[in-house]
């Protein structure tokens, strides 16, 4: 079974998402926050490895061609930002 034939258990809204990471337990964690649903994005029990760095540097290509695509989509030119609402 696929991740959309499961479907989605939250959603986020990227118009007010923010992003930051915090330490929990001396572990780094993304937390995700739109301002009405919080996520977390943690390595597990195993804690942070090859695996997990792996995974946030997916992330952050799939996040790059999102804006990418948003961008096209909204008819803007490309820019380079730095970050997306860091809080």
């Amino acid at each position: 079974m696929t991740a959309i034939e499961r479907g989605a258990v939250a959603a986020l809204d990227l118009r007010t998402l923010t992003a930051h990471v915090r330490d929990v337990e001396g572990e780094p964690v993304l937390v995700l926050d739109d301002g009405d649903t919080i996520i977390e994005l943690v390595c597990g029990l195993a804690g942070p490895d090859a695996a997990a760095v792996l995974a946030a540097e997916r992330l952050q290509s799939v996040g790059a061609l999102l804006a990418a695509e948003l961008r096209r989509t909204a008819g803007q030119s490309p820019r380079n930002s730095g970050h997306f609402g860091a809080a």
